[in-house]
């Protein structure tokens, strides 16, 4: 928390401000706007602190739990299991992907495409240390719930060795064909 956070109020006017770019809100929507405060005082200086509960609810709106089955021919059995949480947002909003990032402390930011940005983490050891334990204490309250489980399902039997073997592979695979896709087949 900033010991001097900067004020939002003030004595100075306010002024009626009709939106031009609505960026997913109702279309001519006025709002009351100070005019020196830029519209997302999350920008500069303004360090965001995210509270728990804040996190829990944007990542069932906006996250990700994905488990890529891709060719790598470097594999005894030329599969790759890369198991990734991520969030995608609008680089208006980059801010708030940094923020995650310095909570978990891990992942990275990175431009995804066009002009969407991502926080990710992908490694094992982060994975298992910092996202399961937190998505297990403090549970999702969506159906990406399942999707969480099946995540942490698969983190585990890797942890355990299981994507090394043609039968784990076969197991992880049914599990991603039930995530996030409505079950549709992989095209590996």
């Amino acid at each position: 928390m900033l010991e001097n956070p900067p004020k939002l109020l003030s004595t100075h006017s306010f002024e009626t401000v009709k939106m031009t770019k609505t960026w997913g809100q109702s279309a001519g929507k006025t709002c009351k706007t100070f005019t020196r405060i830029l519209r997302d005082y999350t920008f500069g200086d303004f360090l965001m602190n995210l509270e728990v509960q804040w996190i829990v609810g944007f990542v069932d709106g906006e996250g990700c739990f994905h488990i890529g089955i891709n060719k790598n021919e470097k594999t005894k059995y030329g599969i790759q299991i890369q198991p990734e949480f991520s969030v995608v947002q609008h680089q208006r909003d980059i801010q708030i992907l940094h923020a995650l990032k310095k909570y978990f402390q891990c992942g990275q930011v990175r431009p995804n495409h066009g002009e969407r940005y991502m926080f990710r983490v992908r490694g094992h050891e982060n994975l298992r240390d910092r996202i399961l334990p937190f998505f297990e204490l403090h549970k999702l309250k969506t159906k990406k719930r399942i999707d969480f489980e099946k995540f942490r399902d698969v983190v585990r039997m890797m942890e355990k060795g299981d994507h090394l073997t043609e039968d784990g592979i076969a197991k992880i695979r049914t599990i991603q064909e039930t995530m996030n896709r409505k079950g549709k087949k992989s095209k590996i």
